[in-house]
């Protein structure tokens, strides 16, 4: 069905339909795409580890994909700026998801002696890890910070709710993000343009 636009502060926000085309975003389970592919209600999610995966896939007709676009406090996402740049794709809807990281652990807070991150995720509570002042070690995503962490002695990592629920990691602290405000806009992104009516929005 038709998205339409999403704002992050509309309590409709999660209740648009998403349809039973096959969306692909970025994997693994538990990431913010996979989180707001699930929350928009859409039935055949594909999960690909690169956003030139989702490009790719869509621009060979295996289904739409929803795909980060920038995030308010770490800016453009530039291989989504790049695939739009090369592939014959057009955006078709926007949603803004408001964006909240936790601490998970399996330990308590003073027991706490290293913590994994993804990079980004990083940068966006970065005030918190500064105070924290314990080594931080990076990963490639959301998923492979928890099960880092589940798997290290007196480890923490920095989730999202749903990615804290199926890795099975308690929050120890919650929104440790540096601006509480913190939202990522997405596209959703398809091999053909929405028709002219009822259209709301140009991207150039």
């Amino acid at each position: 069905g038709h998205l339409g636009l999403m704002h992050e502060n509309d309590p409709r926000a999660y209740s648009i339909q998403g349809g039973t085309m096959t969306i692909l975003t970025l994997g693994p389970e538990g990431s913010f795409s996979h989180e707001l592919a699930l929350n928009l209600g859409y039935t055949e999610i594909r999960l690909s580890s690169t956003i030139r995966g989702i490009f790719s896939a869509v621009t060979d007709g295996e289904g739409e994909g929803l795909v980060p676009l920038e995030n308010s406090e770490a800016g453009g996402v530039g291989e989504t700026l790049d695939g739009l740049l090369r592939a014959p794709l057009f955006i078709t809807a926007e949603m803004y998801m408001p964006v909240h990281h936790h601490l998970a652990s399996l330990v308590s807070l003073p027991q706490l002696r290293v913590i994994y991150a993804h990079p980004q995720t990083h940068e966006q509570c970065s005030e918190y890890l500064d105070r924290w002042a314990g080594p931080v070690i990076h990963t490639s995503s959301n998923a492979s910070s928890a099960l880092e962490a589940k798997k290290t002695p007196n480890a923490g990592a920095i989730l999202s709710v749903s990615a804290a629920s199926i890795y099975k990691m308690p929050v120890i602290m919650k929104n440790i993000e540096n601006n509480p405000s913190n939202t990522t806009r997405f596209v959703r992104i398809s091999r053909a343009p929405l028709p002219s009516e009822g259209a709301q929005k140009c991207s150039i």
